[in-house]
């Protein structure tokens, strides 16, 4: 029998609302994402009321749910260079992992996300020019997604070059995808997505320009929020 692998004495990298994130001990290009505790597909379905509860278990569950989609998109687009490689399960003391690609910059860091950048540029323009690319190719693969959120999205530096790329929401959030039978509607979806993540990013510009008004409550929120992201350069 093989013994599950040892996570509970590491530190993870990242961690949401229903996963963390730590780096494979037996690889540093890879990372293993496990539930949280409370957040089984057990406990997250018996907090619900008929008829949401009569969905079958693996709907409830996360890493799952993510194994499932990357591998369609495996199979549909063959290797997408905008989000990561999947490499399977891994059983840890911390319950099943999916193994996926680590993205690291040209220094060896992990990535920082692309709402970090926004805080912390004082030019952005450089991120703006690599979302727009990236914006670009992702309406070419037309990849549907639950959302483009600003914190799922990395900014991978190398050498001069910025690359975006995305590394989580890639369920669908219907309980029967229509978008995966057709492609208009998928295509569809996917414009949508992408525009709403331009108005994210200009909503978070423009609160970010407050702060140069020197109004001490946008001051305050926003220097919270850069606190908080810094947190992630000790990894």
């Amino acid at each position: 029998m093989i013994k599950p692998l040892s996570l509970s004495s590491r530190t993870p990298f990242a961690k949401g609302g229903q996963r963390a994130c730590y780096v494979d001990p037996a690889d540093p290009l890879r990372t293993l994402k496990v539930l949280l505790p409370g957040h089984s597909p057990q406990e997250k379905r018996e907090a619900l009321s008929f008829p949401k509860n009569f969905r079958p278990l693996h709907y409830f569950d996360d890493n799952d749910e993510e194994y499932r989609n990357l591998r369609w998109i495996e199979q549909k687009w063959g290797h997408v260079p905008l989000i990561p490689r999947l490499y399977g399960k891994v059983e840890t003391d911390l319950g099943t992992a999916i193994s996926t690609e680590l993205f690291r910059d040209e220094n060896g860091q992990i990535s920082k996300t692309l709402e970090y950048y926004l805080w912390k540029e004082k030019e952005p323009k450089r991120c703006q020019q690599a979302l727009e690319v990236f914006a670009e190719e992702w309406l070419q693969y037309a990849i549907p997604t639950r959302s483009l959120m600003l914190y799922n999205l990395v900014v991978v530096q190398e050498g001069d070059a910025l690359n975006i790329k995305l590394i989580d929401d890639f369920g669908l959030a219907e309980f029967i995808p229509f978008v995966k039978l057709s492609n208009r509607l998928r295509r569809a979806k996917v414009t949508r997505r992408v525009n709403t993540l331009f108005a994210k990013v200009d909503r978070l510009l423009a609160c970010k320009d407050k702060l140069s008004a020197d109004h001490q409550e946008y001051q305050n929120a926003i220097q919270k929020r850069v606190k908080m992201l810094e947190e992630m350069e000790k990894f």
